[in-house]
């Protein structure tokens, strides 16, 4: 099972903020909180993670002193940065989705002026039928493609073509 989310990896810039404080505070070696409690957990790990954290805590260089220190201060870090992660807002999940969009219509405005360069080329290297070709395929795309994407690889069409990109939707493909 995949703990993959299926949520965007973008951070916002309080994330970001609060990610970076993580990462560079202070080790975490409380055993027990204020009133002197602690609790004792046991688990299991792969054994590359294992040798990994024993590295660590051997280390002269590391600022950890024992196996648990090093335990201890990662539980803390994951639930940090989990902390973190879990606290975006309706707005950051806004910004996020609207980063999606426009990278989509980034993407298809590249392709579009890829492809219309390409004919170009055809057009160039006298091979007309297979410029017209090419043109009369991202013509036919782009009258299928739904607001905003249309108007984007309109815009790229006119700027490409010199052709008026109204004229190309009256036309048929």
């Amino acid at each position: 099972m995949s703990n993959e989310s299926s949520e965007s990896s973008w951070l916002t810039a309080e994330q970001h903020r609060r990610v970076l404080r993580v990462v560079s505070a202070p080790i975490y070696r409380a055993t027990h909180d204020k009133n002197g409690r602690s609790e004792t957990l046991s688990i299991r790990v792969i054994p590359a993670h294992a040798r990994r954290l024993s590295e660590l805590a051997q280390n002269p260089e590391s600022p950890y002193r024992t196996l648990s220190d090093v335990v201890r201060h990662h539980v803390w870090m994951g639930l940090q940065l989990e902390a973190a992660r879990s606290s975006a807002t309706d707005a950051d999940r806004d910004l996020d989705q609207l980063r999606g969009e426009m990278e989509d219509l980034r993407c298809t405005a590249q392709t579009v002026r890829d492809l219309l360069l390409e004919a170009k080329n055809y057009e160039e290297m006298g091979l007309s039928k297979l410029a017209n070709r090419v043109r009369k395929r991202v013509q036919k795309d782009i009258q299928k493609m739904p607001e905003p994407k249309r108007e984007y690889a309109l815009a790229v069409w006119t700027e490409i073509t010199g052709e008026n990109s109204n004229d190309q939707t009256d036309k048929p493909g």
